[in-house]
Order: structure tokens, then sequence, then C-alpha cells
């Protein structure tokens, strides 16, 4: 940052509008020592959204110092304050900068201690550029000396830059990165074509002179691809991001046409020249000002892989940079232009490799979650039955037998219903991996719902029977929960098919299913291989529960009422309200539809019927 020489025309008393700071930051730190103490007490957890709400009365300051340095603004463009704005505004931006950070104490400092060092580097710089009347000279009498601190004040820009965006960073973003670099080329393709080539190319001046003023448009392109690559990446969008991305803009533009009118390419009064570099401190030490910086470097898993309407326009346009510098048609900087065309095609090429590298981890990721447990990270029902056809098809070639075993949990609801759906999901992990560790690499685990896992391997009957043993045996030692010690058992159900059956997946699955509940009617905890007569008492058993329901419709049941007799005297106390079901003129056993009725939940329904029916008799 450059500031042109100029005999100062009046003085300006700054005093009032420091001492209206101190006030109220004083106003503000009285505001801000209790908060921290309600949320200590409440323990509210930290707010997850981009932009940060904050108090009008925290933020009062910001935009008093921000419009204050714009009047100063507006007056010094008019002429009325030519001289003086630029070391007054850099000062003032540099005392307001320490104050808000002293004030507001960031997690992550040094990168705004950098920039309040850029300002002050740049203070002095304009200081010394007024002493020695360098600014516009490109003869060998130009001093160098405000450039010996005007540039590091650059390098300390970038620093802090760089500090920043490493601490918001959540997750490698790549394309914010690529993205950030196209932009700044493509800038540097048209500030090469119409600031840098043509100075460089002036004859009868100091060529020291030339790469200086050149030099400052470059350093600037820089800072704007830091600067993109903040912006795309994830992270808190405040009113501190959007001051700082919009003080670094303004740098940008105040060294092009600063650069421009020392060169004398573009002519503009030298108090206009100056606006967008005044705009800087202004800009920046408002942003340090505001409370939002506190949570500046807060870290965000937001992923921004799309294009948003500004990033969209950015990128087009520097894509559209070559265009405009080819329809210039100015032989100055060709060497140079085809080599940011290069860059610029090359850094297209990789942020096209990117996202398609994106799309296809995401595509992976959704595939995964789409086939895959949230909660144990095993196959879910979808990916089993993909397995279960590819095992039939490997085992095809020789006829190779191939088992599926479904374990359930028993009585795993109870353990959901004392200890919380918490502990109960810890169960499910740690069962998963129990049950994982006693398989080979070859065999598969997955869970298809609830507490039902499927295991399925390449062996016969016995082979499997004896580890579905070992699976049981495994899953009754104990569980360590948060909450305490627990035990459980499992009832395993398995089923052996040969690739020559023509069994399909879901037969497969019903079938150990069946066992399954075969060892849970012979008192759970056990192994039971399927057989064909399983088929069969559960196809009864689906016809007596539809031949069930539809006796519920239609109101076949009967209330046969049983005395209550008390046998010490032989008196009738009451009577117990029994169901009998007459089904095509036949009786059904008690003891055979209602495990039926329990089992599908019919005897809800059934036992609404019974009372209606007790009741009205």
């Amino acid at each position: 940052m450059r500031k042109n020489p100029s005999p100062p025309t009046g003085l300006l008393d700054f005093g009032g509008i420091h001492n209206e700071i101190e006030a109220l930051t004083q106003r503000g730190t009285e505001v801000g020592t209790r908060e921290p103490e309600v949320v200590s007490r409440v323990s509210m957890p930290e707010p997850s959204h981009d932009v940060v709400a904050l108090p009008a009365s925290r933020t009062r300051v910001t935009w008093i110092v921000l419009a204050s340095f714009c009047v100063v603004i507006a007056a010094h463009a008019s002429g009325l304050l030519f001289g003086l704005a630029y070391p007054v505004i850099t000062a003032t931006g540099v005392v307001c900068a320490t104050i808000g950070l002293r004030r507001h104490q960031p997690q992550l400092q040094w990168p705004w201690w950098s920039l309040v060092a850029t300002g002050a580097l740049w203070t002095i710089s304009g200081a010394v550029g007024d002493l020695t009347h360098s600014n516009g000279d490109l003869t060998s009498n130009r001093s160098l000396l405000p450039d010996l601190f005007s540039i590091p004040g650059y390098v300390l820009f970038g620093a802090a830059l760089i500090g920043l965006t490493r601490a918001r960073r959540g997750r490698s973003e790549p394309g914010a990165l690529l993205d950030g670099i196209m932009l700044s080329t493509g800038a540097m393709l048209i500030v090469n074509q119409i600031v840098v080539a043509p100075t460089l190319d002036i004859k009868g001046t100091w060529i020291m002179a030339r790469l200086v003023v050149s030099i400052y448009p470059v350093m600037s392109m820089c800072l704007l691809a830091l600067a993109a690559r903040l912006a795309f990446a994830a992270g808190d969008r405040s009113v501190a991001f959007r001051l700082l991305l919009a003080g670094t803009v303004a740098l940008l533009f105040g060294d092009v046409i600063f650069a421009l009118g020392e060169v004398g390419t573009f002519m503009a009064p030298q108090a206009l020249l100056e606006v967008p570099y005044l705009l800087v401190p202004a800009c920046i030490s408002s942003a340090v000002l505001h409370p939002s910086i506190r949570f500046f470097t807060r870290k965000s898993e937001r992923r921004v892989g799309t294009l948003g309407p500004s990033r969209l326009i950015a990128v087009a346009a520097a894509l559209m940079a070559p265009i405009i510098v080819a329809s210039t048609q100015n032989p100055n900087g060709k060497t140079v232009s085809m080599g940011l065309c290069l860059v610029l095609a090359v850094t297209a090429i990789l942020r096209l490799a990117s996202s398609m590298r994106e799309q296809a981890a995401l595509e992976s990721r959704l595939s995964h979650q789409a086939t895959h447990d949230e909660l144990t990270g095993l196959p879910s029902r979808t990916a089993i039955i993909d397995h279960i056809d590819d095992m039939l098809a490997d085992q095809a070639p020789t006829n190779s037998p191939v088992a599926v075993m479904f374990i359930d949990l028993d009585q795993f609801k109870l353990v959901n219903d004392s200890m919380g759906h918490s502990m109960g999901d810890q169960l499910l992990g740690l069962a998963a991996r129990r049950i994982a560790s006693c398989l080979r690499p070859e065999d598969i685990v997955g869970r298809i719902s609830g507490d039902e896992f499927i295991v399925l391997l390449s062996l016969d009957t016995i082979g499997a029977y004896s580890f579905g043993e070992r699976i049981r045996r495994a899953l009754s030692d104990s569980f360590f929960l948060d909450s305490g010690e627990v035990f459980i058992t499992v009832s395993v159900g398995v089923t052996v098919a040969y690739p020559s059956d023509g069994t399909v997946p879901a037969t497969l699955i019903q079938e150990a299913d069946t066992a399954m509940y075969r060892s849970k009617e012979s008192g759970r905890n056990r192994v039971t291989i399927f057989d064909s007569s399983m088929r069969e008492r559960v196809a009864r058993r689906v016809a007596l529960e539809r031949r069930l329901r539809r006796a519920l419709t239609e109101r076949h049941f009967e209330a046969y009422f049983q005395p209550l007799v008390s046998l010490p005297n032989g008196r009738v106390n009451g009577f117990e309200a029994l169901a009998r079901w007459q089904d095509d003129g036949q009786m059904v056993s008690p003891a055979e539809f209602i495990p039926v009725a329990e089992e599908s939940g019919l005897i809800v329904p059934l036992g609404a019927f019974m009372l209606d029916e007790a009741c009205r008799n």
C-alpha cells in the first residue's frame, strides 16, 4: 500500500472519535463480562449456524468507527482533507485494531496482530513517502525507502490470511485452493496486460522504479488468491469475515489503479486514486473491532462442494480472462500472458479432476450409506442379498454349500427399556464386533434390522452348526456398557443351500429366520438347523393368522364364562370370560391361536372384543 505525497491543507481532531471508542468499548466490556457467566451456568453449546447473532450493544462501536472512517474518506475524495486522511486513517486503524484485539481476545491472535503490524508498516511507509516525495518518480532519484516498509506489510498480510485459513479449515478442500488460484491467475492476466507489461516497457526510466511499481499488483494478486481460498472454504460468514475480504479486494483495486496513475495510463485526481487504500485500514480495523472475530477461526464441517452464485461468477470471470487479453491485441507481456494462460488451463484441469474425485467420493459414501448399517457399519439387508448371490455364483462351479445364519439377541427390548436406547445401541455395536471376531476372513456378517444379524459362511450343515455354537458361546459372555455389566443370550437359526438347488437369497434368509424362531420357541439360547417341516409349520401359521384376522373382522369369537368358585364354602365369586373360536364348524384350540395372536399383535383387538362381549352379557 502506497500513498502519493501532497501538502497538508488542514488539521482534523480525532480525539473525540477515540474517546467515543473507549467509552463504547468500556460499556461493551460491562455487557460482555456478564454474558459468559450465564452461558457457563446453563452450559449452552456453541452455536452451529454460519452467522453468529450478537446483541446490537456489542456491535455498535464497529459501525460507529466504520461510519466515521467513511465520512473522512468522503471528505478526502472531495478534496477537503487531501494529504492528511491517509496517515490519520491508518494510524487510527492501528489503534482501533489494538483495542479490538485486547477487548475480544480471539482464540487465535497472531494473524490479527500480523494485520495490526501491517497497518503500522503502511503508516510508516506513507509518512516516509511524504518526506522523500518518491511516489510518481520513475527516475533514479526515486527513493525505495517507503517500499522497504510497504512490501513487508504485504508479506504480513499474506501470513495473516494463511493463518486464518488454516485455522478455519475443518477438512481438506483442494477445490477452494484451486478456485482461488484460477481467480487470481485470471485477474493477473488482465493486470499484466494493462499494468505490469506497459510499466516495464516504459523507456528512459529507472528499471528498479519500474519493478517496484509493477510488484504491487502482483503481490495483490497473491493476496487475492489467499483471500479467495479463505472465502471459498467452509467456515463462519460473520461481519468480521466480510469486512476482511472487503479490505483485501480494496487493496487489489488500489494497487491496480494507483499503478496506472503512477505511470500516467489512468488520469484521475490523486484523492480518488487513494480512496481504495483508505478503505483497507477502515475495513480491517472495523473487522477486528467486531465481536465476531471470536468465532472467526471456528472450524466448520459444512461442505462447500457446490459452486454458489458468487463463487461461480468469480471462476467464470477468471476463465474469461484469456479472451479479454486476446481482444486487447497488446504485444506487451506476451510471454508472461502465455505463461499465465498455461497456468490457468492447468489449474482448470486440476479443478475438474478434483471435482470428479469429490463426486466419486460422494457417490462412494452414498452407496456405502445405502448398503450399510449406520450404527455398526455392517452390510444392510440389501448388501447381504447381493453377497448371497455372489457366494452362490462363486460356489456354483464346485456346487459347494452356502450357509446363512440368522442371529437374534434375546430380550434385547428389555435392555432398551431398562437402560435406554443409547445403551441398546452400544450393546448392538459390541455384539457386532464380537460376532465379527468369531469369523474367518472370507465370512460376512451384516445387520438387517433391530437386534437381528446375518452371517454368511461357506460351510456344510455340521460346520455351520459348530460355527453357530461358537458365536452363541461368545455372545453369552458379559458385555460392559457405560451403565454397567450386561448378560444376554442369542437364538440362532441356520439354513444350508447348494447352488444346484436354485434357491434365491430371500428364501434362504426366510428359512434361517424360521429356524431362529424355532430356537426361541424351544427356550432360546440355542442353535437350530432349518428343515422342511419348519416350512410347513410356517405355512400353517401364516394361514392361521390370516383366518384369525378374518374372524376378528367378522366377530366369530364367543365368550365362554367359567365360574370362579371359592373352595372352602363352594360359593361362586365371579366368572372368567374365555375366548372361544369356531372356524368352519370346528373349534380351534386356544393353545393354537393365542400364541399366534400374541406374536402378530392381534391379541390387543381380541382382548378388546372379549371385554366388550363380557360387559354386554
